[in-house]
């Protein structure tokens, strides 16, 4: 059964305890992960825990088809439920990855199994979700974009809370440039407000400035959860930036950057012992909101070998473009151990 919109955020706090599969599809990816992260947070489901959380991406099921009904199938002994994610990429699902979900929903129900899809490209007149709509061990969880008049009401009403007015040509150029991924409006909003303080007011210089880099500072905040050794943060944020579009090579690009203005910052502060010597010497400019982890970097990695780290970059850099359908998988590896050898 498909929930309707309105009743989504309710129902995610309050869903039927018959139902084995919860589908998230729709084309705003932001929208979609915060709605999944909402149902795990309900079911208190701990991602660390193997036993009873396995998480399957759709290279898996195509190589291995028996894998979602396996893992579906697979017995719990330490908990009352059993969860399994399964992330589907393509807008053209594999006719194996079909016949492998068609499989598992003719075993439903399943006592205490909870499988829950992300699928944000495919659409609603696919003959599978129509099946999965049909199916009463099934919820489908659709997640539209806002429209145009929406996203310039939820901007101006956003930029109103903290007394910024904002021309008309600049609104309409923001509404233009934002609305595909709620998460990263929310985040492009708040680097706007940043960006123009102390003023009030903000024109169409301002968003051709700062619009385009917005991305990139998330790629920022993701190299330094690596360079501070925080492991969860920095899964986190690599998910999150592949659902935004951006592509690992874009992230390895920005992490040689930033290993590099580490490594001459860390040489400066091994000298000075100064904080502000080293960072003011070793790059021109750094965001307010990353200055804090860029810091902790500088002295967590200050005694790291960080010559060899930018040798395993360029090396991850060259896999990344001779197997792009790995991409996202070596680059979630690489950098979860580069996190681990911070101290």
């Amino acid at each position: 059964m498909k929930i309707k919109e309105y009743l989504i955020d309710n129902y995610l706090l309050n869903p039927e305890d018959k139902i084995n599969l919860f589908f998230f599809i729709g084309p705003d990816s932001g929208l979609t992960d915060q709605r999944v992260k909402t149902l795990c947070k309900t079911f208190n489901i701990d991602n660390n825990n193997p036993f009873n959380v396995s998480k399957i991406d759709q290279n898996e099921l195509e190589k291995n088809p028996t894998k979602l009904l396996d893992e579906a199938l697979t017995y719990s002994p330490d908990t009352e439920k059993r969860f399994v994610f399964l992330k589907i990429y393509s807008e053209n699902i594999p006719t194996s990855v079909v016949k492998s979900i068609k499989i598992l929903i003719s075993h439903f129900p399943l006592k205490d199994t909870k499988v829950i899809i992300s699928a944000r490209n495919l659409t609603l007149t696919l003959p599978l979700v129509k099946e999965i709509n049909d199916n009463v061990y099934c919820n489908t969880v659709v997640s539209y974009q806002k429209s145009a008049r929406s996203l310039q009401t939820e901007i101006t009403y956003v930029f109103s809370q903290e007394g910024i007015k904002i021309t008309d040509d600049a609104l309409k150029l923001l509404v233009s440039n934002l609305g595909d991924n709620q998460l990263n409006t929310k985040k492009s909003l708040d680097n706007i407000i940043s960006f123009v303080y102390p003023r009030k007011t903000i024109d169409y210089e301002d968003i051709i400035k700062i619009t385009p880099n917005s991305k990139l500072i998330e790629v920022d905040e993701t190299v330094f959860s690596v360079f501070t050794g925080n492991h969860v943060e920095t899964a986190n944020s690599i998910e999150l930036l592949n659902s935004s579009g951006v592509s690992a090579l874009e992230i390895v690009r920005v992490f040689l950057k930033w290993s590099i203005t580490l490594k001459v910052a860390c040489d400066i502060y091994k000298k000075t012992q100064s904080i502000d010597i080293a960072i003011k010497e070793s790059t021109p400019y750094v965001f307010w909101k990353v200055r804090p982890k860029f810091e902790e970097s500088i002295r967590k990695c200050v005694n790291l070998n960080l010559n060899s780290i930018i040798d395993r970059l360029l090396t991850l850099e060259k896999k990344v473009k001779s197997l792009p359908s790995l991409d996202i998988y070596l680059l979630s590896y690489s950098l979860s151990r580069l996190s681990k050898m911070v101290k």
